[in-house]
C-alpha cells in the first residue's frame, strides 16, 4: 500500500513540474500560443487594393510580387509587396507608400498611428530629388524625403506655413527632422539655407528661425493666435 502511494505521489510531482515547466516557456516566449485571429478585409478594400496595385503594372512594377494577402487593420485594410506597401481606408482610397518614408510612417505608427492613410501615391516633391506622402492626420500631415536628409514628418500649421513659404524650393528648404510638440509649441527644423526653423503655438502664433521670415509666409502673422489657416499648396510632381 505505502509502494501504491509513493507511486501516485511521484506522478502528481511529475505532473506538477511539467505545468510548471509550460508556464515558464510560455512567459520567456519559447513556447508558441496560438495564433490570434486575423479578420479578412472588406471586398471593397480587397478591390480596390488589387486594382491599384494592377494600375502600377502588378507583379512587373516597382512593387513586386505581394507578400502575402490583404490583410485588415483599424479603419481598413493593407497588402504588402516586396517593394511596398498599399494602404486602403474608405475615406481615403488605395495609396502606396514605400521606400524611406514607408519605414518612417511604420516607425509613427503606420495607419493606426496619428498620421492615419496616405491620402496620395509617394510622389516626386518637385526638384527632380526628393518625394514625399500627404496622411489623414486632423490638420494635416505629411513625410517628406531626400536623400542626403532621411524621411521627416511635419504637421498642421506648421506644415501650411511651410507650405505657404514655398516648401521645399522656398527659405527652409527639406525638413531635416520631425516636427515635435513640447508645452503646446509645434517645432520643426529645416535644412535652409535662409530658414531653419518655424515654430506655431496657439498662445504665440508663428515665428521662425531667422525671425524676419515670418512676415514673409502669406496668411500667417506672428503673435497671432488667432490667425485663419491657409489651404495647404502641395508641391506640385507625380
Amino acid at each position: 500500500m505505502p509502494e501504491l502511494l509513493d507511486i501516485h505521489r511521484g506522478k502528481t510531482r511529475r505532473r506538477t513540474t511539467l505545468a510548471v515547466n509550460a508556464v515558464a516557456l510560455l512567459a520567456s516566449g519559447l513556447l508558441a500560443t496560438a495564433p490570434a485571429a486575423v479578420a479578412d478585409p472588406s471586398a471593397e478594400a480587397t478591390n480596390a487594393i488589387d486594382a491599384h496595385y494592377n494600375e502600377f503594372g502588378g507583379a512587373g512594377s516597382f512593387l513586386g510580387a505581394p507578400l502575402g494577402p490583404a490583410t485588415e487593420v483599424a479603419g481598413g485594410a493593407e497588402r504588402a509587396y516586396q517593394g511596398g506597401v498599399i494602404y486602403f481606408s474608405p475615406d481615403t482610397g488605395a495609396k502606396a507608400v514605400y521606400g524611406e518614408i514607408l519605414v518612417k510612417y511604420k516607425s509613427l505608427g503606420g495607419p493606426s498611428g496619428p498620421l492615419r492613410f496616405p491620402t496620395n501615391d509617394e510622389t516626386a516633391a518637385g526638384d527632380g530629388v526628393g518625394r514625399f506622402n500627404d496622411f489623414a492626420e486632423s490638420g494635416g500631415a505629411a513625410i517628406y524625403w531626400k536623400p542626403e536628409l532621411g524621411a521627416w514628418a511635419i504637421k498642421g500649421k506648421v506644415l501650411d506655413a511651410w507650405r505657404e513659404s514655398g516648401g521645399i524650393t522656398g527659405p527652409f528648404g527639406y525638413p531635416r527632422s520631425d516636427m515635435t510638440v513640447d508645452n503646446g509649441v509645434a517645432t520643426a527644423n529645416f535644412e535652409g539655407p535662409a530658414g531653419t526653423e518655424i515654430k506655431w503655438s496657439e498662445r504665440e502664433g508663428l515665428a521662425t528661425m531667422p525671425p524676419e521670415l515670418a512676415a514673409t509666409l502669406p496668411g500667417f502673422r506672428a503673435n497671432a493666435p488667432d490667425v485663419a489657416v491657409p489651404n495647404p499648396v502641395p508641391n506640385p510632381g507625380t
